[in-house]
């Protein structure tokens, strides 16, 4: 699949509370569920064209939206409690490469303007998701309420006070981790 246009994926970020047992599930994906629904047309990957991707991006967003309201249902019909991971905001270069080719000093936070981010096409698909989704679970966690707007107004952070919280552009390290980890076992009390 041409990359230029399946350079962004979505994982599930599910967790299943079920009697004092966290459960997370993951595995689908925007592109790939796209490609799926595509293959059977033989359509090779090598020719997408632009049209063609944006066709396949919202029917992957379909597929994972059915199987996300599916998967949500099953846990809720049997007495548990879905605990909703919202996206975590992705940011639109490497965090730690800034440090590492200088972009950056250490003492400098890795910073992504708030408003921006919430602008893209991309992000604005899958919110539209998870805030239809939110209605099935017993609660939500918004990673970028965490991340955003919160250490510095109008911005998300990727590193502050010389704490890296990304390993790339898009998944947290362990002290990013933390931060939202925090935020989850305090919604489970």
């Amino acid at each position: 699949i041409n990359k230029l246009y399946f350079k962004t994926y979505y994982f599930i970020y599910l967790f299943i509370y079920m009697d004092n047992f966290l459960l997370l599930i993951g595995g689908l994906t925007f592109g790939f569920g796209a490609y799926l629904k595509y293959e059977h047309k033989q359509i090779n990957p090598s020719k997408v064209t632009p049209k063609i991707a944006k066709e396949m991006i919202k029917l992957g967003a379909k597929v994972f939206e059915e199987y996300l309201i599916d998967t949500i249902k099953i846990f809720i019909d049997n007495n548990n409690e879905v605990l909703l991971i919202h996206p975590i905001p992705e940011f639109p270069y490497n965090i730690p490469d800034q440090y590492i080719y200088g972009n950056l000093e250490l003492s400098e936070p890795a910073l992504m303007n708030y408003e921006d981010s919430l602008e893209r096409s991309d992000v604005v698909e899958i919110n539209k998701i998870y805030f239809k989704l939110s209605s099935l679970s017993t609660g939500d966690i918004f990673p970028e309420k965490l991340l955003c707007d919160s250490y510095m107004e109008q911005y998300c952070v990727g590193a502050y006070d010389k704490n890296i919280f990304y390993y790339d552009n898009n998944h947290l390290t362990r002290e990013g981790a933390l931060i939202v980890g925090k935020e989850i076992i305090n919604s489970l009390k």
